[in-house]
């Protein structure tokens, strides 16, 4: 395995983090826009006290990064993700580096063998 490989390899891994990172915004996102066409139909219909109902639930998502009650798990959530990040990181460097380190183990053997002293 070379150096560049796990380069490679290491770039895809970040952006699948990156990528579990922003999941979330994406869920937002689609229920965001999806409330928002059902209180513009429910004003359409004059059902506006359906339509504050499901406002004030919308506004509760939108809001949702900033809510006190949620930024510790988000912050957990980030966390997890940097460790993961180092996890690949050093997964992939030590079996890159691995076989140069038998490499060196069996030349330092044979060294040993042909430097001791025979009997």
């Amino acid at each position: 395995m070379t150096i560049e490989t796990v380069r490679g390899e290491f770039v895809q891994r970040v952006e699948g983090v990156i990528e579990l990172l922003q999941f979330d915004d994406l869920v937002l996102e689609h229920l965001v826009g999806g409330l928002s066409d059902i209180v513009d139909e429910l004003d359409r219909r004059n059902l506006h006290s359906a339509a504050q109902v499901v406002g004030n639930r919308l506004q509760q998502l939108k809001n949702i990064r900033s809510a006190q009650s949620l930024r510790h798990a988000y912050g957990t959530i980030y966390n997890q993700c940097v460790v993961l990040l180092v996890s690949y990181s050093t997964q992939r460097w030590v079996t890159c580096l691995e076989p140069q380190r038998r490499r060196r183990s069996v030349q330092a053997r044979m060294y040993r063998r042909a430097t001791a002293p025979s009997n």
